[in-house]
């Protein structure tokens, strides 16, 4: 089965933005950023790179952290108060393989990790991610993504309150059947 992998160059927006039905097989990695590179390398005189990572907990949602692959780029994320990734290494997946294609061909790239909700869509993390570390760099309009953060909470209130209810009907019952033997 060959699966087909978008890749999209967003010419008004100066983006690329690099799209798959299927997950990319951990083998075309490697061959594919390379791919992408090359069309791409011209167009841009830097690389900025978003990824999620699952939140360990609800107050690390919307955390980011940031990947510079020069010094330069290290301090523009200081400046912009972006917390740098403390351990040293590699960054996985397909992103880690484009940071890493950037990296040895000299173009100067950097990765903005925000912790998100692993089972939901989370716009409140890429309102983070955009407010927090993106707004430093270029600039970009979040009303949307928090207009959707705020309906978001508000199904999640209303699916708690629906359990809620569900659970004291199913409680009454059993209360009233006891209360006669």
């Amino acid at each position: 089965m060959n699966a087909e992998i978008l890749v999209r160059v967003a010419e008004f927006t100066e983006r690329v933005e690099l799209q798959s039905d299927v997950p990319i097989p951990e083998e075309a990695f490697t061959a594919l950023s390379q791919r992408v590179l090359e069309e791409s390398v011209e167009d841009f005189d830097r690389a900025i790179f978003l990824a999620g990572a699952p939140a360990q907990s609800e107050e690390q949602q919307g955390d980011v952290i940031g990947v510079a692959t020069t010094e330069e780029q290290k301090t523009e994320l200081e400046e912009a108060d972006v917390d740098l990734m403390k351990e040293s290494g590699a960054v996985g997946g397909m992103t880690g393989s484009l940071v890493n294609a950037c990296h040895q061909a000299d173009v100067p790239a950097v990765l903005l990790l925000v912790q998100a909700d692993p089972r939901l869509p989370d716009p409140a993390a890429a309102r983070s991610v955009i407010e927090t570390a993106l707004e430093p760099l270029v600039e970009f309009d979040i009303d949307e993504l928090q207009e959707q953060a705020e309906e978001i909470q508000r199904q999640k209130q209303q699916v708690a309150q629906q359990l809620q209810q569900v659970q004291e009907q199913e409680e009454e019952p059993m209360q009233a059947r006891s209360m006669f033997r």
